[in-house]
This record gives C-alpha cells, sequence and structure tokens, in this order.
C-alpha cells in the first residue's frame, strides 16, 4: 500500500495558521495533502458533504465544537474517518480523555515528528479498513448474484449442508413434487434418491468439498421412486460460499435437446392456443380434472381465474388484431408468475384459469394478489400505441 498517496483533510480550527502548519508538515513527511480549513461546524458540513475525507485534524483549543461534538458530526457522513485532537498542552491525562470522548490520539502541535507518525498510522489504519469493507461487499453482492441465479433458474438446483438439504429453488421441489420449501429444507438429501445411487452420491459430495470433482462432470443417479432408468437424473455438483459457510450445490442437468417427430410437435400445438400458448379450454379442463382426481402428496390445489378488466376499451383502442398481441403479452406476464408444476388454459375470451399447487390456501391467495399487483404495473405495447 502506497502511504505517500494524496489524502483529502479536514482541518477544524479559527485560525489559518493552523492550516498551512498541517500541510507543511504532511508534505515534508512526503504526503501529497488536501487541506480543507473548516472553522466553523458550518463549515465543516460543507466539507463532510462535498469531499471524500480520510483524516480530521481538530485543534480543541481554537474550535468552538468539542471532541464528542467533533465525532458526532463526522459519523454520520464517514464513520471510519479517523479523527486526530491536536493542542498546545498535552499530558497523558488529557490524552486518555480525548481518546474516550472519540479522537484517535492527543498530539502537541508543537510535536509535528508525532504527529507526522500519527497520521502515517491512521492512514494505514482506515485504507485497510476501506479496502476490506470493499472486499466484503464485493463478495456479498457475489453472493447475492448467485442466491438470485439459483432462485431464477429453470435448472433444479439445491443447497446441501452435511448431507441436509439447506435451499432448493421451485424447479428442484417440482422435480420431487414437493409443495414447497419447507418440505425440502431440513430433508436428507439422500431419502430423495433411490439407495441404489445414494453411495455415488456420498462420494461425489466428498469429493466436491475436496476440490476433487471435476467441473461439469456428470453423475448419472435414480431418484426415489423412479420406475426405470428413462427417469435416471444427470447431477452436477459445485462447491459455493454463502453467509453460512461453504456448501455442495447440486444442478440436474437438463437433458439433451433431441429432435422430436413433426407429427408429434404438430399435435402439441394443436393443443395450445396460439396467442397465450396456454392449453385450449378442452384440454386445460382434461388436465385439471386429473389433476385433481388424485390428491397432493402435499400442500393443496388452488384454481385462479384471471381477466383482464375493461378490455373492450382496449380493443376500441388498439382494433381486433392488435388486441390479440395485448393479451399474448398479458399471458406472458401470466407465465413468468406461474411455477413449473401450474398448469394454465384460455378459457374464454380474455380469460385464463390457471390450476396453481401451493402449500396452503393463504400461499394460494398471495400469489393472486402478487400477480395483480405485477399486472398493475406493466405497459403493454403495440402498433405504436
Amino acid at each position: 500500500m502506497n502511504e505517500r498517496q494524496g489524502i483529502s483533510i479536514a482541518v477544524l480550527t479559527t485560525d489559518q495558521d493552523d492550516v498551512e502548519l498541517v500541510n507543511r508538515t504532511l508534505r515534508d513527511a512526503g504526503h501529497a495533502a488536501h487541506c480543507h480549513w473548516a472553522d466553523t461546524p458550518e463549515r465543516f458540513a460543507e466539507v463532510l458533504s462535498g469531499e471524500k475525507l480520510e483524516l480530521v485534524i481538530l485543534n480543541t483549543d481554537r474550535y468552538s465544537d468539542r471532541v464528542r461534538q467533533v465525532i458526532k458530526h463526522k459519523d454520520a457522513f464517514f464513520p471510519e474517518v479517523p479523527v486526530i485532537a491536536v493542542s498546545e498542552q498535552v499530558d497523558e491525562v488529557s490524552i486518555l480523555r480525548a481518546m474516550k470522548h472519540g479522537a484517535c490520539d492527543l498530539v502537541s502541535i508543537d510535536q509535528l515528528e508525532r504527529l507526522q507518525a500519527v497520521v502515517a498510522r491512521e492512514l494505514r489504519a482506515i485504507r485497510v479498513e476501506r479496502a476490506l469493507n470493499s472486499t466484503i461487499s464485493s463478495a456479498t453482492e457475489y453472493r447475492r448474484q448467485l442466491q438470485d441465479y439459483m432462485q431464477s433458474s429453470k435448472n433444479a438446483i439445491a443447497n446441501v449442508q452435511e448431507g441436509i438439504v439447506t435451499d432448493a429453488n421451485d424447479a428442484w421441489l417440482s422435480v420431487f413434487d414437493l409443495a414447497s420449501k419447507d418440505d425440502a429444507i431440513g430433508m436428507p438429501l439422500m431419502d430423495m434418491f433411490d439407495s441404489s445411487s445414494q453411495a455415488a452420491i456420498k462420494g461425489a459430495i466428498i469429493a466436491t468439498t475436496r476440490g476433487k470433482w471435476q467441473r461439469g462432470e456428470k453423475l448419472n443417479v435414480a431418484r426415489e421412486g423412479a420406475k426405470s432408468d428413462k427417469d435416471n437424473l444427470d447431477l452436477q455438483f459445485y462447491l459455493v460460499e454463502l453467509d453460512a459457510g461453504h456448501y455442495v450445490q447440486i444442478r440436474i442437468a437438463q437433458p439433451a435437446h433431441t429432435t422430436e417427430e413433426p407429427t408429434k410437435l404438430v399435435h402439441e400445438a394443436l393443443k395450445r392456443d396460439p396467442t397465450t400458448l396456454f392449453f385450449h379450454r378442452a384440454q386445460f379442463i382434461d388436465r385439471m380434472t386429473k389433476r385433481l382426481a388424485k390428491k397432493p402428496k402435499s400442500g393443496t390445489y388452488a384454481v385462479a381465474f384471471i381477466k383482464l378488466d375493461d378490455f373492450s376499451e382496449v380493443r376500441k383502442t388498439v382494433g381486433e388484431i392488435a388486441s390479440e398481441e395485448v393479451i399474448s403479452l398479458f399471458a406472458e406476464e401470466v407465465r413468468k408468475r406461474m411455477h413449473p408444476r401450474d398448469v394454465a388454459g384460455r378459457f374464454e375470451g380474455t380469460a385464463i384459469m390457471a390450476l396453481v399447487h401451493r402449500g396452503n390456501e393463504r400461499d394460494a391467495e398471495v400469489w393472486g394478489q402478487q400477480l395483480v399487483d405485477h399486472i398493475q404495473k406493466q405497459d403493454f405495447e403495440t402498433c405504436g400505441q
């Protein structure tokens, strides 16, 4: 670290000669000092709000506020910036009193070499602290981005610590038919997989924690209740660091895309409304009936009826053709708010009906209100309008 780079200092005194003395003393020590003179608390406030200070030097003999008041004033802007007090009369008692009131030190104004040494010490401390805070901030942002990626990813992802699931995203819950995170968090990971695969998974986790698992390597395993090899999953393992320590993050790799037969694609397309890409009414009712006939292992099903208000006015404004584009944009926003295991269909006109799987009735109500709030904030633009 370069201790002799330019430094920004506030000098609190009514005597401008003190400013010149500080400036000269620090320049003699090799510091490119930029001193900002503050002869009143009002001027000090201006300096605090306009400059990125690294140091405050207070002449306790020639300034209206005492050490405690200066510290309080400074902390509102720069809590980490040190305050060095100077005075003509200094002894051990006055040094202790100044430090108890918040100053880093009290220096005799005649002891210029000691002032240079104290300034160098405090500059090192604040620069180390700011570098550390910057590193911590960057690490926190990285962890936040990692967490956001996990929750928004379409890939199934879970974090595991000591064999216990500590977090899982919606895609993971869908794969294992879990209603909510509460059903996953705290659950032994091995309970989700067939006994024939558990030893291999344990070995992969140990290898990952030791840094010996090759990035991108996949482990093919059978989940609990799988009926054939077609139901097997490809797991990828990563070592990640979050606030509470190191975790093994397990991701279920997406299967390689294969070209589907044209006839199958046509049949699938015919089941869906071309505007919303949700199922046609008959197809939706059929799927909803089959799901409701089988009680979920946990959670509850809820049916949501979603419809745009006053759409006749929209149709008059943009026309019949463009109004379909508005419905398409509306449907896309609804789709973004749905979970992977939810199913929806265009029921009639502008109405969409969805069968959602949530932890309880309250969860379903909250989802519905959040959807309404989200749609109210959206602007749907079509045909230049």
